[in-house]
């Protein structure tokens, strides 16, 4: 059959009409979908990443009020289905559910990817399936991982939308079928024209261009679809706006709190500031506290001490003795203080030493055992066969505690009364270590509970008379219990008025293997090494620099009768000229002195090559931690404190100076 040639001109026109209408179609809902899912996807994240920013302020400080105020601005949301908070540990904080019939969607798993931001549970074509976009995010601050959202939106206006585009695009092509025989060239270039229309505002849509419009005049289909178009491009305009102002909210509550942390944070810096300021000046006090009350301090035991060597008649010596005795109670009162000063200012640090438990008992029980004896007072000792008797740790701050608790127990029982001191093996830790239960018992005047629920209270006693009767300033067990509580223990008290008090702590303490070497010596033998020292130190030539003349005549005299030879300077600028006049077997240096200090005197000794031996020793009231470290650094040998024991300062100069 021969068609002719309108026919096939028609028929050609009509087969290219509907395969180019075919091709615009597809074309069309294919840029349509891939704008949707584009458009969608830029949506949903905008929005999940602006609601992760309003989550984390709450989220980093758990203000579970931040949290549920944010969350309140999403009530009436009207795509989000539901919403889930995560911590870092994967525990739900709290939801948010929109939708009555919601689905139960657990997250594909916590983020940990520090490269990603967002991970999508679903794409735009599996949420097809279900009307669901179901969507992971990383909720951050300031780069901190605080936790992750998780939430869900319907879809179900995108899709319906597209449907109907569809729907519309494929009622077009059925229109365009039909009139293309009649009309032909003319719709074809109407829809040609049009459709090209629609890609391009299509395209543009999809690259994000929300303020175009598609400019279609007429009353069909394919303005049916630019209006809808427009209306989308409107709608999510709309909330791009309303996005960008939130964000713009956000970024200012965010500029707000950073200014409060940064007020809060220089306050903090000043209040910082000012405690330090405070504590070194704190320091500074204490340390000339402790120079200026030692000095004078000195001179009294050191004049009473030689006093009392002197031939006296009963009432001078007795007047004298209760002098000595008083400025001894003083001296004790005055460290009571400065030990508490430094426990309070984190400065008392322990050594880890060998001792004998045996030997460090018997040291307490010597030096309180006059005492008790004066008073009637029964001491008993008893450490059971299983204590190691050879250990490690710091005996002399352990010494300390006992003295004090024995002390006390001693200053609190009357004639009769018996004070005992009991060590036991409580547990044997491992092969190296064992704890070790000491207790302190008296049967005394004893307490009330609400006494002993003061006593560990800083310059307090167990009643307001105790101070009156006893004397003291209270400092002494609350130092103990200080010095226990570094040590990793506790000072326990048990005690019934009438009848007595126990003091006990439990003590973690190394056992020591090998060869001992004693820390702690008998009175005798201490005696020996001192007139050993003695003997050492006589003939000598001593340089003695020192200010105070009561503490010079002092120091002079403890010289002078046991045969050392000796030469005074009142500053460091004398000193040197008696150095470079005359030969010294040592040097007896003050620290504080007008003029040139013992610290600037001994540095220029230092610098002369025929000095760089000649031992130097410190004699200062300086006794603060740090103090003999600071003479240590500027060249001396040694430190001796002040007030001056005799028997130590003839230990510690028999240590480094032999007769030339």
């Amino acid at each position: 059959m021969r068609l002719r040639l309108s026919t096939r001109l028609i028929l050609s026109v009509v087969f290219i009409e509907i395969l180019m209408l075919s091709i615009l179609v597809w074309n069309s809902v294919r840029l349509i979908s891939s704008s949707n899912a584009e458009l969608l996807n830029n949506w949903i994240s905008s929005e999940t990443f602006l609601i992760a920013n309003n989550l984390a302020p709450g989220l980093m400080s758990y203000d579970f009020a931040l949290l549920n105020d944010s969350l309140l601005l999403l009530n009436d949301h009207k795509t989000l289905l539901y919403l889930d908070v995560y911590d870092n540990n994967g525990k739900i904080i709290t939801s948010l559910s929109n939708d009555s019939l919601r689905k139960n969607k657990a997250p594909i798993g916590l983020l940990t990817d520090e490269k990603s931001s967002t991970l999508h549970d679903e794409t735009y074509e599996d949420a097809k399936h279900d009307g669901v976009f179901d969507i992971v995010r990383k909720i951050e601050l300031y780069g901190q991982h605080l936790g992750t959202l998780h939430a869900g939106y319907s879809i179900e206006s995108v899709l319906h939308l597209t449907s109907q585009t569809r729907l519309q695009n494929a009622t077009i092509a059925s229109i365009e079928i039909i009139l293309s025989i009649i009309v032909t060239i003319v719709l074809g270039l109407f829809f040609t024209r049009n459709l090209r229309k629609l890609e391009e505002s299509a395209q543009l849509f999809g690259e994000g261009h929300l303020e175009h419009r598609i400019e279609i005049k007429g009353n069909d289909e394919i303005t049916d679809v630019a209006i809808s178009f427009n209306n989308m491009a409107t709608s999510l305009s709309e909330n791009q706006k309303k996005l960008e102002a939130q964000s713009e909210k956000l970024y200012e509550l965010n500029q707000a709190l950073e200014s409060k942390v940064t007020e809060r944070t220089q306050e903090l810096e000043q209040a910082k500031s000012i405690a330090e300021n405070a504590n070194r000046a704190k320091s500074v006090f204490l340390a000339n506290m402790s120079h200026e009350i030692r000095t004078p301090m000195n001179g009294i035991i050191g004049m009473t001490h030689l006093a009392l060597q002197e031939d006296l008649d009963n009432k001078s010596k007795n007047f004298i003795s209760k002098a000595n005795s008083s400025a001894e109670n003083l001296l004790a009162i005055i460290n009571d203080i400065l030990d508490f000063s430094k426990i309070e200012s984190n400065k008392q640090e322990l050594e880890e030493t060998e001792f004998k438990l045996q030997d460090l008992i018997s040291n307490t029980i010597n030096l309180i055992k006059f005492k008790a004896e004066e008073n009637s007072i029964n001491l008993a000792v008893k450490i059971a066969h299983d204590v190691p008797r050879a250990l490690i740790g710091d005996p002399l701050r352990l010494n300390q505690v006992l003295i004090n608790l024995v002390n006390n127990a001693v200053k609190f029982s009357d004639s009769g009364d018996t004070v005992s001191v009991n060590v036991s093996l409580q547990k044997e830790i491992d092969a190296d270590y064992v704890l070790l239960l000491f207790s302190v018992k008296d049967t005394g005047l004893g307490m009330t509970a609400r006494q002993q629920a003061k006593l560990f209270n800083a310059f307090s006693q167990a009643d307001s008379s105790t101070t009156r009767q006893f004397g003291g300033t209270g400092l002494g067990l609350i130092i103990s219990q200080k010095i226990i509580q570094l040590m990793g223990s506790e000072i326990l008290v048990s005690s019934e008025q009438g009848v007595g008090s126990t003091f006990s702590f439990a003590l973690r303490l190394q056992i020591h293997q090998g060869e001992f070497i004693p820390s702690y010596s008998s009175d005798a033998k201490n005696e020996n090494k001192v007139k050993e020292a003695i003997d050492q130190l006589k003939g000598t030539k001593i340089l003695l620099v020192e200010d105070n003349e009561i503490n010079q005549e002092l120091v002079c005299e403890l010289l002078s009768m046991n045969g050392i030879q000796f030469k005074t300077a009142l500053n460091g600028k004398e000193a040197l000229d008696l150095l470079a006049e005359h030969k010294f077997d040592g040097v007896l240096m003050d620290c504080q002195m007008p003029i040139m200090d013992g610290y600037e005197a001994t540095r220029q000794i230092r610098e002369h090559e025929k000095f760089k031996s000649l031992p130097v020793l410190a004699m200062t009231a300086n006794a603060m931690k740090g103090d003999k470290e600071k003479v240590l650094a500027v060249g001396m040998n040694d430190h001796i404190a002040k007030p001056i024991k005799p028997n130590t300062m003839y230990l510690t100069m028999a240590k480094w100076i032999k007769k030339s």
